[in-house]
């Protein structure tokens, strides 16, 4: 069995590459980007702008794991928090 690719661990140009290689058109990887940063999606059946097959594709072949909360960072004034989010891709990835 294949491993599934964690979709919070690709950048933008991964996961159009990712959802071309499933025979998407190259707009939805900006549908699943904007479900992924904007919504903060954990389920596949959110994406109710997708269509049921493709969710169901995505759920096939990836995963939504946001991964373990790291640090919390506040405001001096209390009015926003900051959340940091460990990877396990972070230890293991190059920059590009």
């Amino acid at each position: 069995m294949t491993e599934k690719t964690n979709l919070y661990d690709l950048s933008f140009d991964e996961l159009t590459a990712f959802v071309t290689d499933l025979g998407q058109p190259k707009f939805r990887a900006q549908q699943v980007w904007d479900w992924l940063y904007k919504q903060f999606a954990l389920d596949f059946e959110a994406m109710s702008n997708l269509s049921k097959p493709l969710r169901a594709q995505l759920a096939e072949q990836s995963t939504l794991h946001i991964g373990l909360s790291g640090d919390e960072l506040y405001s001096s004034d209390g009015r926003t928090k900051k959340c940091f989010f460990n990877s396990p891709m972070a230890s293991t990835s190059k920059p590009s």
